[in-house]
C-alpha cells in the first residue's frame, strides 16, 4: 500500500465513481439489448461480431486493471495499451457502420448495439483518464 503521505482527494474519488456507475450503466443497457433476439442475418452479424467481442474484451481488461491499480494505490500504466485497442477496434467499428452496406440495411439494433459499446469505450477512457489524474493527487506509486 501507499505511505501515510498519500493523501487521496475526495473530489477524484467521487470523479471516478460517477464515471464508473455511468460506465456501469452504459453496459446494463447493452446487455439489455443483447438479450433481445436481434433480427438480422448472420453474415451482417459475423461481420461485427469480431469487433464488438474485441471492443469488449478491450475494455473489460483496461476497466480491471484500472480497478486493481487503484485498490492498490498504483498508477494503471498497463491499462492504456487495453484502451488503445478498444479505440481502435471501436474506429473500425464505426467505419463499417458508414459503409453503404449498413447505409442500405438500416438496422437500428446493430447501430444501437455499436453505438453502446461506443460509449462504453469512451467511458472507459474517461474512467483511465480520472484514475490517472487521481493517482497523481494522491501520489500513487509506479509499479515498476
Amino acid at each position: 500500500m501507499a505511505g501515510s503521505s498519500s493523501v487521496i482527494p475526495g473530489n477524484g474519488i467521487l470523479k471516478v465513481g460517477t464515471l464508473a456507475r455511468e460506465c456501469g450503466y452504459k453496459i446494463q443497457a447493452l446487455n439489455c439489448c443483447l438479450n433481445f433476439d436481434i433480427q438480422t442475418s448472420l453474415e451482417i452479424r459475423g461481420k461485427i461480431r469480431k469487433m464488438c467481442i474485441e471492443i469488449s474484451e478491450e475494455s473489460s481488461k483496461a476497466l480491471l486493471e484500472i480497478a486493481s491499480s487503484t485498490k492498490k494505490m498504483t498508477q494503471a500504466k498497463s491499462a492504456n495499451p487495453h484502451t488503445a485497442k478498444a479505440k481502435d477496434a471501436m474506429e473500425k467499428l464505426n467505419s463499417h457502420l458508414k459503409t453503404n452496406l449498413w447505409k442500405e440495411t438500416f438496422l437500428l439494433e446493430i447501430i444501437l448495439v455499436a453505438k453502446l459499446l461506443i460509449e462504453v469505450v469512451e467511458c472507459t477512457e474517461k474512467i483511465a483518464q480520472a484514475v490517472h489524474e487521481l493517482a497523481l493527487a494522491g501520489s500513487f506509486r509506479d509499479r515498476g
